[in-house]
């Protein structure tokens, strides 16, 4: 069975794990309501600017969750809008 992605509902915010090998990893994780969990990593040992990788991929997951909210209220607003209104 495939398990089904975890809706992201944000913020979405990075943690820094130091791991026991010297590693430092970046997790990016979703901080929503009802919901914690990682959504990516981004480890030094793969990447050497680990921690602004994992800033942008938080930047870039907020603005999408905020340009979404932005975009369901204008459509709520727009549909109340047009009910209300009564063909002539």
């Amino acid at each position: 069975m495939i398990p089904q992605p975890k809706s992201i509902t944000g913020p979405v915010r990075v943690e820094r794990h130091d791991e026991d090998d010297g590693n430092v990893v970046y997790e990016v994780w979703d901080h929503g309501p009802g919901t914690y969990h990682m959504i990516c990593a981004v480890s030094e040992v793969h990447c050497d600017n680990a921690k602004a990788e994992a800033d942008f991929i938080a930047l870039a997951m907020n603005n999408a969750i905020g340009a979404l909210m932005v975009i369901e209220r204008s459509m709520k607003s727009s549909c109340s809008v047009s009910s209300k209104h009564e063909a002539p």
